[in-house]
């Protein structure tokens, strides 16, 4: 037992080696009691005193250089609306980059009420802070740098991963209003597995305080997720989310009907041109034709009753999806490219 477990640290001990964890320099931002924008330096800037960040809004740019003193000092406050009165931000919404030119890497954050922001606006004594949210695809483990909200800027350590937690209770249950057991419960992106429902169809999850996306996939299914759903998680909140897929037991999953898939004519075309959409069958209420992009960002959606042209006019080059919908049940989804 112990020689497997000391395999075991040793083959973490080297995939960390081999992919070393990014430094994280702005540890996370705030607004103090004078409502003055605080960007807050971690100890990962000991590393660079002399460099100067430039933080700028999208349009107006500021600089800051660590100074040599700052490295006793960690974590360091600066108030970048004395040093950088032009940044047009709020609590509201804001778009903020930091560009640290060593190595050459943009850490970036926006908040505001849009699905493109990583939080919500925030309110009261709030912060932003800046962590690394571990994933997984299969066997194989991946990190990211992502931003979450506190409830108090004070409660941020030494770039801490899980504060102010969100809690989110899931249940699945087929549409004969039996749970699935197994349902698999995936995070942020379709090869994040996060978890399995119970018995009961239940499970829970604890998240940062972020833009949250989750799917369910049927147990042991691949292909595209039986449902879905985008949200803003706020600090400490207990979320419940129930959804209802089409599933019947662990081995019998309902197959699809035939023809009932999402057709588009041409599915490669030129920015501007339209293309034909057509369910593969009858639509008996009012659906909706959602756009996003390839990251799964929504764009824009439209009604569906039945075929129609659909106008690409607006879309850069890139590759997009389509997907049908009734309420939260997804009927469909395509993609499509835009050369």
């Amino acid at each position: 037992m112990t020689k497997y477990l000391l395999i075991v640290i040793f083959l973490v001990s080297t995939a960390l080696m081999a992919n070393p964890l990014p430094s994280i320099r702005v540890q996370q931002i705030f607004f103090d009691a004078n409502e003055d924008l605080i960007m807050q330096l971690g100890y990962h800037c000991a590393n660079y005193a002399g460099v100067t960040i430039t933080v700028s809004d999208g349009t107006n740019t500021g600089s800051y250089t660590i100074l040599e003193d700052d490295i006793h000092n960690y974590p360091v406050d600066v108030n970048l609306s004395t040093s950088m009165p032009d940044l047009n931000v709020s609590q509201e919404s804001g778009h903020l980059s930091f560009d640290i030119p060593y190595p050459n890497e943009l850490e970036e954050v926006r908040w505001g009420n849009s699905y493109d922001c990583d939080v919500a606006p925030l309110t009261g004594g709030q912060s932003i802070y800046q962590y690394y949210d571990f994933r997984y695809s299969g066997w194989e483990s991946y990190t990211v740098k992502t931003w979450a909200k506190s409830d108090n800027p004070e409660y941020i350590q030494d770039y801490s991963s899980y504060i102010s937690l969100a809690t989110v209770h899931v249940h699945i249950e087929n549409n004969q209003s039996e749970p699935v057991e197994g349902a698999k419960i995936f995070y942020m992106d379709d090869n994040n597995l996060r978890c399995l429902t119970d018995a009961g169809g239940n499970a829970t999850i604890e998240l940062g305080a972020r833009n949250t996306l989750l799917s369910v996939k049927a147990p042991d299914a691949s292909g595209d997720a039986l449902f879905w759903d985008r949200f803003f998680l706020e600090p400490n909140q207990v979320l419940e989310l129930s959804a209802t897929i089409d599933y019947s037991s662990i081995d019998d999953p309902l197959i699809p009907e035939a023809g009932a898939a999402l057709m588009l004519k041409p599915s490669v075309l030129r920015p501007g041109n339209t293309m034909l959409v057509e369910y593969g069958k009858a639509i008996d209420s009012k659906a909706d034709l959602n756009l996003y992009d390839i990251k799964g960002r929504f764009i824009r959606s439209v009604d569906y009753r039945e075929a129609f042209n659909y106008d690409t006019q607006g879309l850069s080059s890139g590759i997009y999806f389509l997907r049908l919908m009734q309420g939260k049940r997804i009927l469909a989804t395509k993609k499509f490219i835009l050369l």
